[in-house]
């Protein structure tokens, strides 16, 4: 099985981002019959989605010839904001932190009475896990209250596993 849990993860994962570009799909305006070019399915998603949907975006992609998938990454609230404060165009929007799409997008639009949304889905969530062995540096001495000081220590190595928003420390924003 890998790592703990992964292949069940990355596959969920995998069907409820496909499940985003679908809806995303059907969202879109254009006839796919009198289109002479592709349909454009633009999604703006949050760093840490992007390597589950450039997967996604080639198997729909495949499944659906005359739809050209964009994906542009930022962090959540900057995903958010590209909407709302720069009024670009996206067919979804995919944040890490579903509790922001709320505090942010259930307002009107400039001009309207029109919310930027009124509804969303939230299909997941990331947690920060910190994993070690009985053999690991400190493995008799990290506790839930004390875990920032150990990990800010100068001797412990991080292995983000590909996480990008883990680099450089993320415990420690998350502590202080």
């Amino acid at each position: 099985m890998g790592q703990m849990g992964r292949p069940d993860r990355d596959t969920g994962l995998r069907t409820v981002v496909l499940a985003s570009l679908i809806i995303g799909l059907i969202l879109c305006t254009g006839c796919f019959e009198q289109a002479s070019r592709p349909t454009q399915l633009k999604v703006i998603a949050a760093g840490s989605l992007l390597a589950p949907f450039a997967e996604a975006e080639q198997e729909f992609e495949a499944a659906h010839p005359g739809v050209d998938v964009q994906i542009e990454g930022h962090g959540s609230i900057q995903v958010i904001r590209q909407v709302t404060d720069l009024h670009r165009r996206a067919d979804v929007v995919a944040v890490a932190d579903a509790s922001l799409i709320p505090d942010l997008m259930y307002r009107p639009m400039e001009g309207t009475t029109a919310n930027y949304t009124d509804s969303y889905i939230a299909f997941g969530g990331n947690d920060l896990v910190i994993a070690y062995t009985g053999k690991s540096r400190y493995a008799g001495e990290i506790s839930p209250e004390n875990w920032p000081d150990i990990l800010s220590r100068p001797d412990v190595r991080e292995d983000p596993d590909g996480c990008s928003a883990c680099r450089g420390g993320v415990w420690k924003t998350i502590a202080f």
